[in-house]
């Protein structure tokens, strides 16, 4: 087969219209992954019921952690390298599925051990095991897309991603309406992530062949390359799903189904900083090594409208939390997902702006002391777990709510190191302002929405008068100013000339 050349790098000049054209193309393709979670949002909780949720999204959470030791750090190291030198692809892709290919094997075979060891029913046992062929097939499709990440050609990694998605929702849905549970809706996950993987591999063969091997020299450098990754890998892997995790050993599978179905809804606006952060990475990465002005500069940008965009997201959310959970249609139990549900939304903006920071780390090549802040972070993260889902378990039969406190405070203090973390290039005076200016904006909004709901308006309307006026504060605090407009559709404009 012959296979295309990589393709050749643009000048620094190209910088801020490449990050515009991807981050363009990653936010069309999470607002149609949004339609396609708005329906699955609707369906799930119906046809699971709350035990099946909770079984759903336990197996789900342990078998992400156990994926840690599937990637070794791989997929960050590869963005990087590949983002500064696109010739690598060729010698390390087949190491790098070796690897993989090697440490599935180990990994299946520590679940499956382990599973036989807990005391969990024979149907939370099946989908934790079928949840563990969905991690193998995600990690392989994830691969391929950590190429066309690093060659910054967002694209066919975005439809592939919405092929997956497309496949379990029609697939998934049919199912369950037609009497099908929980155990099958993870076998539509699985074949949902066959499909990605295929379809990204298929891509990428263009610029390598997709042959497998043990390469002694070249998983010794994957290997060393990714050790530091490794670590800061684990531990958000490990934040991102352990309270999942206690609430299903503090609590029981119904209380994890509420907070599923909370998480569900709160992913529907997640999508504005990993379509920020998926595009950011491999161009800051670049940059870092050549043009570190220029870095900052985007650096800067993308940390300001990360949370100009997120604040009014969250706090709407925050006000129409009871009014979602009385329009869809779940079993009333989810009543219970309400509080949830309004936390959640009050802790968006700082789990927005901790991933923008990291991805800012990680490509200015801090990720060692960035996975040392994650790893304390994450023990405070199980201390408080346990203090505060025990706690509201006992006191109000619903110990999800101590797991969103425990993640407000624990993301807080690491937004706090993180910014210690930025360069004052970065993180500067100007920012500061910018900052500042949005979070007086936020408690105008809350305050006005929280005061129209009290007098009775209805809560989509209080929502909507409230984030009207967020934009008004936000243009006359000069949060955003025509000129950064202005830069966007540039940008926009003279790629569309080219």
């Amino acid at each position: 087969m012959q296979h295309v050349t990589a393709p050749v790098r643009q000048p620094i000049g190209a910088d801020s219209i490449t990050l515009t054209r991807n981050t363009a193309i990653l936010f069309v393709r999470y607002l149609a992954l949004w339609g396609l979670n708005g329906i699955l949002v609707l369906f799930l909780p119906r046809y699971l019921g709350e035990q099946g949720m909770g079984q759903l999204y336990f197996a789900l959470a342990v078998v992400s952690i156990f994926s840690t030791g599937l990637v070794l750090g791989v997929r960050q190291y590869l963005i990087k390298e590949v983002a500064r030198d696109a010739s690598l692809v060729r010698t390390y892709l087949g190491a790098a599925m070796g690897l993989r290919l090697a440490m599935a094997v180990i990994v299946l075979s520590v679940i499956v051990i382990g599973v036989q060891f807990v005391g969990y029913s024979s149907q939370a046992k099946t989908v934790i095991y079928v949840a563990a062929l969905w991690m193998v097939a995600t990690s392989f499709g994830q691969l391929m897309a950590t190429i066309l990440q690093g060659m910054e050609r967002m694209g066919w990694m975005a439809l592939a991603d919405l092929a997956n998605k497309a496949l379990v929702v029609v697939l998934g849905i049919a199912l369950l309406v037609n009497g099908f549970g929980v155990i099958a809706y993870a076998w539509v996950l699985t074949a949902g992530a066959l499909l990605q993987f295929a379809l990204n591999a298929g891509y990428v063969s263009r610029w390598s062949p997709l042959r497998v091997n043990f390469h002694g020299d070249r998983l010794r450098v994957l290997l060393v390359g990714g050790m530091p990754f490794l670590m800061m890998g684990f531990f958000v892997t490990v934040y991102s799903h352990i309270d999942v995790v206690m609430v299903r050993f503090f609590a029981n599978e119904v209380v994890v189904g509420w907070y599923a179905a909370a998480l569900q809804i709160f992913r529907t606006v997640e999508f504005i900083p990993l379509v920020l952060t998926t595009a950011l990475l491999p161009t800051v990465a670049r940059l870092h090594a050549r043009d570190t002005a220029a870095m900052a500069s985007i650096a800067r940008n993308s940390i300001v409208l990360g949370a100009l965009l997120m604040v009014p997201a969250a706090i709407g959310m925050t006000l129409i939390a009871d009014w979602v959970i009385a329009l869809l249609p779940y079993p009333d139990g989810f009543a219970n997902s309400i509080p949830l549900i309004m936390l959640l939304g009050l802790a968006t903006p700082i789990t927005a702006l901790l991933t923008i920071l990291g991805t800012i780390a990680v490509a200015a090549d801090r990720q060692k002391a960035w996975a040392s802040a994650l790893g304390f972070t994450l023990l405070l993260n199980v201390l408080l777990n346990a203090l505060f889902i025990s706690y509201f378990q006992n006191s109000t039969g619903n110990g999800a709510i101590g797991a969103v406190v425990a993640t407000i405070i624990s993301e807080a203090l690491m937004v706090i190191v993180g910014i210690h973390l930025m360069s004052r290039d970065v993180i500067g005076p100007a920012v500061g302002a910018k900052l500042l200016s949005i979070a007086v904006a936020s408690a105008g909004m809350l305050g006005l929405g929280l005061l129209l709901k009290l007098v009775g308006l209805p809560a989509l309307a209080a929502a909507g008068i409230a984030g009207i006026t967020y934009v008004g504060m936000v243009v006359s605090l000069k949060a955003i100013t025509l000129g950064d407009i202005w830069f966007v559709v540039a940008a926009v404009r003279k790629k569309a000339a080219l």
